[in-house]
């Protein structure tokens, strides 16, 4: 009986130490999750940071490149313009060597 006795508080220590073990881990399985939402949030929020910024600077890429288009459709514009005034020009010069060649004789 008393041999008996003591098994019985020796598997009642080993119970109570792998209780003690198994509350712990509770507790720190707890607590990562109790801080799972606030780390996903800041990797959230991190992330949406980052892509704000990414945003604004393609944003201001994409301004510039307007302003580039404008103007070199505004330069072409010109260029087509002084282009068909040389051409107006050369045919009206061009008439005229014709109607002199035709004054002076073949």
């Amino acid at each position: 009986m008393a041999s008996e006795l003591v098994r019985t508080k020796v598997e009642n220590e080993e119970l109570h130490d792998k209780n003690d073990s198994l509350q712990g881990q509770v507790e720190e399985l707890r607590n990562v999750v109790e801080r799972q939402p606030e780390e996903v949030e800041n990797r959230l929020k991190e992330e949406m940071d980052r892509i704000m910024t990414r945003n604004l600077e393609v944003h201001n890429a994409n301004r510039g490149l307007e302003e580039q288009m404008a103007d070199m459709e505004k330069a072409l514009v010109e260029t087509k313009m002084n282009f068909a005034e040389i051409q107006a020009e050369h045919e009206t010069l061009k008439q005229k060597w014709n109607e002199l060649r035709r004054a002076i004789g073949p």
